[in-house]
């Protein structure tokens, strides 16, 4: 069986971590964000989460994270 750990920062849950991926929790904020950087990720089988695989651009992780967490404090 593979191990998968929750994801969330401030009580906020992102997604879960499987595989040497993250399945970060797809938002409205978060397709903005990677369309005004010229950003790509691929999306899961149900099309509800990003999946992130490199790790290598800090800051473009970082700036995802936080519209994320905004987006979905926000929808609470």
């Amino acid at each position: 069986m593979f191990g998968t750990e929750n994801v969330t920062l401030n009580g906020i849950n992102l997604g879960v971590v499987c595989c040497q991926k993250w399945y970060l929790k797809k938002t409205e904020a978060g397709d903005r964000y990677l369309a005004e950087h010229g950003l790509h990720l691929d999306t899961g089988i149900k099309k509800n989460s990003y999946i992130v695989t490199d790790f290598s651009n800090e800051e473009q992780i970082r700036g995802l994270v936080q519209v994320t967490v905004e987006d979905l404090q926000a929808h609470k």
